[in-house]
This record gives structure tokens, C-alpha cells and sequence, in this order.
């Protein structure tokens, strides 16, 4: 398909002042809430043409988040052209168009992306954001993977986190959950005294409205001890009336922290289920694999009950059993795998068979050095950084 090319992990606006124009987390953060809700997607274009009736688009943005003082995007749909344009740094630069104030049915957006300019010849405003050639080179997979870039690109053990790490995560998230269900034990302790203490006040209320019918004749008869009495109910129900109201307030705090504290379980746990994408991807024993790995672990995980279908097409099993029965294969063949594609695909970027190149330099290795296919690959790539990304774009060419 001409129009199926895509390019993740795109920086295209920073915080900062432009033209003029003062832009801060705010503002960014206005423009990822506008585009999740309006009814239209920014378009790719060349340079800042005149928007004339039916000029075509280029491409389209599809997905928009703030990462630190950074805007990043994600373009889909762009014509083959267009993509070998950008890696050939004939567009290596980005400009964001951006409406202020706007407004669409009964809603008004303070800041929305309106379109993104790719750039060649043009110097951008906005100064340090990355160049769009450099999302092609093997050596940033790192970063694409912590942007949650979608690229495929060689997966570093380095970013995953180590077993202290996880522990540490482990135990913060069992501190937060107890802390929790304490909160809300006492929530309920304070409901429970609260309603104790209304129940109290309407019974005292009963009381002195009842002393009111004979009030008349307790006082004509001045009986010093019935109007002690009825003072003494008073005084109760006043203190009672400041407990009831003291309790409240302390539920309502109790409340309050509760909400924190399940706030805090779910970013513990969120960073927990991303701590796994990286510790199964680590399984796959080929690197070029990892990157679907930790994408197919990230489907899996963001549903508690994810499933899907078997072998079968009919039956259902659980989304993380497939993702380690693929593992699980991925290794069992992992030096058949690697030879079936280097013997049926070829670069369509390089001057000859890339992979076949690499799996003849990790065989060779292997048996110089008497050591397993998977540190052999690991060594001919870190001994030629630009084979490696070869490597790469070619895999990618051939599974995109």
C-alpha cells in the first residue's frame, strides 16, 4: 500500500516562547485534551501552504501526549515519497500550527494543534526539538521505547528495571493497598459514629420538645429541678450537635485520603504493568522481536481479563498465555526463525542480503568463540553499530 507508512515518537512542539507567543505545560497539556476531543485530526503538510479548498494532506496526526516540556506525535497514512523524503532529511524539521481560543459546536478549545508542517528548506521557530531523520537511526530505539513509540526498533535490556527495582515497586504497592483499606475501615467507623450521633440528637430533640408541652407548668411551679434538667438535655444535645459535626468533618478528610491513596495504587500499578512489558520482552531471545513483545504484553496487560482467540479460531484462552506461548516458540526456534527470514527477505534500503550477513557473522562467531547464537548476534551488532541498524531497518521493512 502506498499511503501505509508511519512514523512514531515525532517531536513537534516544546514549551517555551515562539513568534512571540508564550507556551507552558498548560498550554501543552490543553492541546492532548483538545485533540482527544475534537471531531477532527491534525493534518501532515508541506511547509505553511495556504490551507486552499482540497489541497491534499500528506499524512495525519494520530496520536498526541506530553512528554516533560515536549509535544510528540505519532503520523500515519503518508505516502511512500513522503516517508523516503524524511529519511533522506529532504524534510528533517517540523512545524506546529496552532489554533487559540477555538471554538467548535458548544465548546471552546484554549489551545489546539491545527496541523504540522514538515519542513525542508525552512529554519523552524520553535528551536531543539529532534530531527526527524534521526527516528530512523537503530542507536535511539531506547528512547522511542520510553516515549512509548510504536517503531521497530531493537529493544536495550538496559531500560528494563532490575529485581530491587521491582521489589521495591512490590512493596510501595502493598503499603499503599493496606493504607487504603485502612482509610476506609475508619471511613466506615466515622459513618457509623456519625449516624450513632444523629440518631442521639434526634432522641434528645424528642425529649426537650416533649418537656416543652409541660414547660408552662414546670415553671409556674418555678421547680428548680426540672428546669436544671431541661438545661442539662440542652447542653447535651449542644455537645452532641458538635460531635455529629466533628465527625463529619473527619469522614470527609477520611474520604479525601482515600481518594489519594487509590490514586497512588493505580500509578504503582501502572508502573508495575510497565515494568513487565520490559521483563518479558527480555525472554525473547531475539532482539529483533522484543519491541512486539513488549507491544503484544502492553495489549495484554491493559485489560485485567484480556483474552483471545486459540489456534482453533473457536476457543478463547487469556492474552498473556499467547504472548508467552510466542516467546516460548520464539526461543524454542529462534536459530530456524532467524534463518528462514534471512533466506526470504532482503534490504530493501542496503546493497545486498542484511540478515543473511548477520546470521553468517553470528554462526561464525558463535563457533570462534563457543558461545550461543543469541550472544553472537549481540556481539557482531555491538561490533558494527551500522549493521545493526541496517539490520534492523530491514526487518522492519519486511514486517511493517
Amino acid at each position: 500500500m502506498n499511503n501505509a507508512y508511519q512514523l512514531n515518537g515525532v517531536e513537534i512542539f516544546s514549551t517555551g516562547t515562539h513568534n512571540g507567543d508564550k507556551y507552558t505545560g498548560d498550554d501543552l497539556d490543553a492541546m492532548v485534551e483538545a485533540f482527544n476531543s475534537l471531531d477532527f485530526k491534525p493534518p501532515l503538510k508541506s511547509g505553511h501552504a495556504k490551507d486552499d479548498p482540497g489541497h491534499p494532506a500528506l499524512g495525519w496526526v494520530t496520536n498526541l501526549r506530553r512528554l516533560g516540556d515536549k509535544l510528540v506525535a505519532d503520523f500515519a497514512d503518508m505516502p511512500k515519497l513522503v516517508y523516503d523524503y524524511i529519511r533522506d532529511k529532504r524534510f528533517n524539521t517540523v512545524s506546529s500550527e496552532i489554533y487559540w481560543n477555538l471554538k467548535r459546536g458548544s465548546n471552546t478549545f484554549s489551545r489546539a494543534l491545527k496541523a504540522v508542517a514538515l519542513l525542508g528548506a525552512e529554519i523552524p521557530a520553535v528551536a531543539g526539538l529532534r530531527p526527524l531523520h534521526e527516528l530512523f537511526n537503530a542507536a535511539d530505539a531506547n528512547a522511542e521505547v520510553k516515549q512509548g513509540a510504536t517503531a521497530i526498533l531493537t529493544y536495550e535490556v538496559s531500560t528494563i528495571m532490575n529485581d530491587e527495582e521491582i521489589k521495591k515497586l512490590n512493596e510501595d504497592l502493598a503499603v499503599a493497598k493496606k493504607a487504603a483499606a485502612d482509610q476506609t475501615a475508619k471511613a466506615e467507623a466515622a459513618e457509623k459514629a456519625a449516624k450513632e450521633s444523629a440518631d442521639k440528637i434526634a432522641a434528645l430533640e424528642a425529649v426537650v420538645k416533649a418537656g416543652g408541652t409541660v414547660d408552662a407548668t414546670l415553671r409556674n411551679l418555678r421547680d428548680a429541678e426540672n428546669e436544671a434538667k431541661l438545661k442539662t438535655l440542652a447542653a447535651n444535645l449542644e455537645a452532641a450537635e458538635r460531635t455529629a459535626k466533628a465527625e463529619r468533618e473527619a469522614r470527609t478528610a477520611l474520604e479525601a485520603s482515600a481518594e489519594d491513596q487509590k490514586s497512588r495504587i493505580a500509578k504503582l500499578e501502572e508502573s508495575q504493568r510497565v515494568a513487565k512489558l520490559g521483563e518479558i520482552a527480555a525472554k525473547c531471545r531475539i532482539p529483533a522481536l522484543r519491541p512486539f513483545v513488549q507491544q503484544f504484553v502492553d495489549l495484554a496487560t491493559r485489560q485485567a481479563d484480556a483474552k483471545v482467540y486459540a489456534a482453533d479460531g473457536v476457543s478463547q484462552i487469556p492474552a498473556m498465555a499467547a504472548v508467552e506461548a510466542f516467546v516460548k516458540f520464539s526461543n524454542d526456534n529462534a536459530a530456524k526463525l532467524f534463518t528462514v527470514v534471512s533466506n526470504h527477505t532482503t534490504d530493501n534500503g542496503g546493497t545486498g542480503d542484511v540478515q543473511g550477513d548477520v546470521d553468517a557473522k553470528a554462526r561464525k562467531y558463535a563457533a570462534e568463540h563457543n558461545v550461543g547464537y543469541e550472544k553472537a548476534m549481540d556481539a557482531v551488532f555491538a561490533a558494527d553499530p551500522l549493521l545493526k541498524a541496517e539490520y534492523v531497518r530491514s526487518f522492519q521493512s519486511n514486517v511493517g
